[in-house]
């Protein structure tokens, strides 16, 4: 009877398929203990799903007729990216070599079987990057599915007790929801606690079914009271700069497949009551304006708005204040880590307190109670930036705010 079962269940996904127990009760239930799907394209990633016991109970209903219910007991899926891999969360569309992967929604399974709900309990998924590392681990997956076959239409709802990215704890307690119509996918979204704060992210189809095919997302994303200083340190691969403070962030924008170059968007942010430390950046900008503190500044406020397009990110109105100095401009940073801004650096009262550089020493003159503008370019990359002053005869005169260019050289308090 196991050999009939595992012969029919590898007919019926098209993989090899392990069961090591089967359990058959009245009127009709089934039960499938330890049973695995072997991949057979990878001996790195060897396994594609298994399950501590999967459990077919059927019920009948008046306008359903004979239907059933799925339960799956620790499910565990696994799977690699590459390039001929698209990944459109929460849909799988293909695998390694375009073949369907072995699913209850879409596979032969669920079109011989009247599937009406399916239950996950402790359930993981798995996700492997090209060179074979854990990229993406979500666990502790709680979930309830309901399908409608005859319309190919699903909405899930459920839970997750935390998301690692390159193995580490980046989101807790997700709340999620999503929903599937003619196969084609039309929503998902989450809700869950990430660096002390909390972070909401919609993804939508935003076409028709007949346009969907273009496999294009909307997506939309919101964060409040996230600490910076956590959030930064889970990004930064060396752990070199440390950025503190409150972070707000809003933005929306589209994505057609699984690639930092395919994401475009619009937002803005906030960073409120926050230090900056072992920034290179701030590094050179010290040592441009021979003053110290500027190396590990405090602030009351960092904004601005953002574009993110063909693998670039575009920042306009950006402004920061702290009490010795204010800093305006705009710039563009790319995924590869270089960037060019150019922005303006308002000196206050409090700054003056070391020896200035000669060059910016010959070109203006310092009263007592001042504020100054000082014009910056910015090359390079993140980690190596190079900082040098805009050569020019007039410098650029701003209010202490950035809002608005003023006349005079100086501004007196």
């Amino acid at each position: 009877m196991i050999r009939f079962m595992q012969s029919a269940l590898t007919d019926g996904f098209g993989v090899p398929i392990d069961v090591e127990k089967i359990h058959f009760s009245f009127p009709l239930t089934v039960n499938l203990e330890k049973l695995k799907v072997e991949n057979s394209l990878s001996k790195k990633c060897p396994s594609l799903f298994e399950c501590s016991s999967i459990k077919f109970a059927s019920r009948i209903s008046p306008l359903h007729g004979l239907s059933f219910d799925v339960s799956l007991l620790e499910p565990r899926t696994s799977f690699e990216l590459n390039r001929s891999r698209r990944l459109l969360l929460p849909l799988i569309e293909e695998g390694s070599n375009g073949e369907e992967l072995p699913s209850l929604f879409s596979g032969k399974l669920a079109a011989s079987l009247p599937i009406r709900t399916i239950f996950i309990q402790k359930g993981m998924i798995k996700v492997f990057s090209p060179n074979q590392t854990p990229f993406l681990m979500v666990e502790g997956i709680e979930e309830q599915e309901e399908l409608d076959l005859k319309h190919q239409t699903t909405v899930s709802q459920g839970k997750a007790t935390r998301v690692l990215l390159n193995s580490i704890p980046l989101i807790y307690n997700l709340q999620f929801s999503y929903q599937f119509s003619s196969r084609v996918f039309q929503n998902f979204d989450l809700v869950s606690r990430l660096s002390g704060g909390t972070l909401h992210l919609h993804l939508f189809n935003p076409s028709t079914i007949k346009e969907a095919k273009k496999k294009n997302l909307g997506w939309r994303l919101s964060s409040s009271g996230i600490k910076a200083e956590e959030l930064f340190e889970l990004l930064e691969s060396h752990g070199c700069s440390s950025l503190s403070g409150i972070l707000h962030c809003n933005a929306e924008g589209s994505v057609n497949k699984l690639d930092l170059n395919a994401i475009e968007g619009k937002g803005t942010f906030e960073i409120v009551k926050g230090k900056v430390q072992n920034m290179a950046l701030f590094d050179k900008l010290s040592h441009l304006l021979k003053n110290a503190s500027m190396k590990s500044p405090e602030f009351d406020e960092w904004k601005g708005c953002f574009t993110i397009k063909a693998g670039k990110i575009l920042f306009t109105d950006m402004s920061l204040s702290s009490n010795s100095f204010s800093l305006v401009g705009n710039g563009m940073v790319q995924f590869d880590r270089s960037m060019e801004m150019d922005l303006k650096i308002l000196l206050h009262k409090t700054f003056f307190k070391g020896d200035l550089p000669e060059l910016f020493l010959s070109k203006i003159r310092i009263p007592q109670n001042s504020v100054v503008s000082v014009p910056v370019k910015i090359s390079g990359t993140l980690s190596d930036p190079q900082v040098a002053f805009v050569e020019s005869y007039s410098l650029p005169r701003l209010s202490p705010s950035g809002s608005s260019l003023l006349t005079p050289s100086f501004i007196s308090k």
